[in-house]
């Protein structure tokens, strides 16, 4: 399994996702293989969501964001978790 965490200056969906797929564009032939011939390549978007009555959450996903993750072989999973868990 291979874990990306988001990155600091990135809190957009959109621009995560392509901080994500310039890394796997970027990843060493090995590991590319890894990449290519993996059984799921899924891609999850998370966010903990809350009780705060605050704006809706809204993420906008670029068509060519949606080509690219496709160009890669990638599947998008949205998550919303509560906040505070459990």
């Amino acid at each position: 399994m291979l874990v990306l965490h988001g990155v600091r200056g990135h809190t957009e969906g959109d621009a995560l996702i392509a901080h994500w797929c310039h890394w796997l564009e970027q990843l060493p032939p090995a590991a590319r293989d890894c990449w290519d011939t993996a059984d799921s390549r899924t891609l999850d978007l998370g966010w903990a969501s809350g009780h705060g009555g605050g704006a809706p959450l809204e993420v906008v996903l670029h068509p060519s964001r949606l080509a690219a993750l496709a160009a890669l072989g990638a599947c998008l999973q949205v998550t919303v978790s509560p906040w505070p868990p459990g």
